[in-house]
């Protein structure tokens, strides 16, 4: 329980982007009670918070050592839950770094079976990453399927507030497309959607 609980203030830290050293904190503490209870699934989980703390801090090559630790902590404990947020989570320090190919190389691989991912939101995060990266590889067309795909994804599962965010990622590709017709009804479902949750986007905010 503790051990969670330091995981939940940790995650909560580094998600703010105001206390990335308090996260870090926490996060070892989380690993620690987890260590001492020998509860496995929550020693690969405590590394999360120090991968979204570091990759927050821009310290790029530090995350990314945390990446490899709970790589190699779920192995020794033989734990599969959770990996696809490990892998996203790698995915999204190499797009921050630029380097597209490996990020692509990642999310292709995860999204390509789709019988693993067990959570909606990190299925959205990857389709947007891949998206990101038709983009920077110039094809519209592909792009703009990872971003429907996201779309569908919110739709079906009612993520509200990040389906806001997808839709304004797809009307900006497709003011590059001239599609004006698609971007017309994009827009307009936008508006509608912030009309009716006008509520929920200022409690996000």
């Amino acid at each position: 329980i503790l051990s969670r609980l330091y995981y939940l203030v940790a995650f909560f830290y580094a998600y703010s982007l105001h206390h990335l050293d308090e996260a870090l904190t926490y996060s070892v503490i989380s690993y620690q009670f987890a260590n001492n209870s020998k509860h496995k699934l929550m020693q690969v989980l405590s590394f999360i918070p120090k991968i979204i703390a570091f990759r927050e801090k821009k310290e790029y090559e530090n995350a990314l050592k945390a990446v490899k630790d709970a790589r190699n902590l779920m192995i020794k404990n033989e734990v599969t839950l959770g990996k696809e947020h490990i892998d996203f989570y790698e995915a999204s320090i190499y797009l921050e770094k630029m380097n597209f190919d490996k990020a692509f190389k990642i999310v292709n691989k995860l999204l390509n079976d789709q019988s693993k991912l067990y959570d909606n939101l990190v299925n959205i995060q990857l389709s947007l990453i891949q998206g990101l990266c038709y983009y920077y590889y110039e094809n519209i067309g592909e792009c703009l399927i990872s971003l429907e795909r996201a779309f569908k994804v919110c739709e079906d599962c009612n993520f509200v507030y990040k389906n806001i965010f997808v839709l304004t990622s797809i009307i900006s590709v497709l003011k590059v497309t001239g599609k004006k017709d698609d971007l017309l009804y994009k827009t307009e479902y936008l508006k509608k959607i912030m009309g009716k949750n006008i509520v929920l986007i200022k409690a996000n905010m």
